[in-house]
């Protein structure tokens, strides 16, 4: 119980920032936040999935929420600079890297 506490503390004292990008379809979804702010966008998720005039759906929200929660967790102590993950609906693609490596990267 005491590691689930601290864990929790670790990931409200960070100041690690995300990018996420979500490819559906002709739509890209982009979401920009630091990790104290997780929570919120999760809920987000949900909010965006329940509004019938975007595309983004139900399972659009889980296939995003567990990547948030996963990425987040796993990088929650870089210092690596914004961490950027590109995710595309329909294909295997989920790119993972920091802003520091932008140059080496493009998306088009």
């Amino acid at each position: 119980m005491a590691n689930i506490s601290s864990n929790y503390h670790e990931e409200k004292d960070s100041n690690q920032e995300f990018i996420f990008i979500y490819l559906k379809e002709s739509e890209k979804y982009i979401f920009h936040f630091d990790i104290k702010d997780k929570t919120e966008v999760l809920r987000m998720l949900g909010r965006y999935a329940a509004k019938d005039e975007l595309p983004f759906n139900c399972n659009d929200a889980a296939i995003m929420a567990q990547k948030i929660r996963d990425t987040t967790y796993q990088y929650r102590d870089s210092t690596q600079g914004t961490l950027i993950h590109l995710v595309e609906q329909d294909s295997s693609l989920s790119k993972v890297f920091f802003s520091s490596e932008l140059r080496r990267f493009s998306i088009d």
